[in-house]
């Protein structure tokens, strides 16, 4: 059993509330139209199209936005870093991007774009914004940047100096240093990319082959993932087994227990966070910048079609872990 390899974490909803409403705000910039406009003007291209009520992006400039505070850095590195994407779909798609833009281009892009666009859905200033950023920042900006690199890179980026800016830039730090720490837990038990994503569908109550397949991979390399699992026993032809849950929610507590001393700087005003951040949360949610459940159980219902009948997934959203609220 999992515990009796390796020490079991205590999970920390606090690190899940966080997330489900800080992810919501971060994430928003890789939906909204403001962010895709601008990335098409640098010559990237806008898929133009809504999806079950959400509008599709461009991989490229989502893996070069979210990349880009580390600097030029060469696909083998994203990779790494984003640890749920095949190989060669994040080399191909960095090589080519890096021709199009460079670092400091795609993050003025990506800023100014999401800046106008919670502008236009929240206002200039949204009720208790200022507060609710000042509260965050208590835990992102002191957290630990040893083996987070999304995190500490982003870090070393200054607040944008706005009131939704800043609010976006500290929900991001928070979004970004889940993950590298989640990351951090399922490589700690040994699992692949695609394995972890396989598993994680699976937990979401999601078939196999389904969502996963927004992340690029193959058919044969979904195949192989699934076979290991079968063979370490964590899956099986009714789905997860006991021993693959007990490893599945190893993973979240260990990536709670990383994200603890963040919730611990914040304090006693964690509550009051929560409820500053939640109509903000809410109003992103029902503008449509930002995939709800029902998008990723329709997307996983397409997935699941036949090839020949499968929407084509080059511009489908990445966000499988943090969609659904724990």
């Amino acid at each position: 059993m999992v515990t009796n390899q390796l020490p079991a974490p205590v999970p920390d909803p606090r690190t899940r509330a966080l997330r489900n409403v800080a992810e919501v705000i971060g994430g928003s910039a890789f939906f909204v139209e403001e962010v895709q406009q601008n990335y098409a003007a640098l010559g990237f291209r806008d898929p133009g199209e809504v999806r079950h009520g959400v509008r599709m992006f461009d991989w490229h400039p989502y893996f070069l936005a979210r990349a880009a505070p580390m600097g030029r850095v060469p696909g083998e590195v994203v990779a790494a870093a984003f640890g749920v994407f095949p190989l060669d779909r994040i080399v191909t798609a960095v090589d080519e991007g890096w021709q199009v833009t460079d670092p400091a281009t795609v993050l003025a892009a990506r800023l100014t774009g999401v800046e106008a666009a919670l502008n236009r859905i929240l206002g200039a200033e949204p009720e208790g914004a200022r507060r609710a950023t000042a509260l965050i920042r208590r835990g992102v900006d002191q957290a630990d940047v040893a083996g987070r690199p999304l995190y500490a890179g982003l870090r070393a980026i200054p607040y944008p100096g706005t009131v939704v800016g800043d609010l976006w830039h500290a929900c991001t730090l928070y979004r970004e240093h889940r993950n590298d720490v989640h990351i951090s837990a399922w490589t700690t038990v040994g699992l692949t990319g695609v394995e972890a994503c396989l598993l994680n569908d699976v937990r979401q109550g999601l078939g196999l082959r389904t969502y996963v397949r927004t992340r690029g991979w193959s058919d044969a390399q979904l195949n192989a993932g699934i076979e290991r699992l079968e063979r370490r026993g964590l899956i099986d032809d009714t789905g997860m087994t006991a021993v693959g849950t007990e490893l599945r929610e190893w993973i979240e507590a260990a990536t709670d227990r990383q994200q603890s001393p963040i919730c611990d700087a914040v304090g006693e005003d964690l509550d009051e966070l929560l409820a500053l951040l939640a109509p903000i949360r809410a109003t992103i949610l029902d503008a449509g910048a930002y995939p709800g459940r029902r998008f990723v159980e329709r997307t996983a219902e397409d997935a699941a079609e036949p090839d020949e009948a499968r929407p084509s997934s080059a511009s489908a959203p990445m966000t499988v872990a943090r969609i659904r609220d724990e």
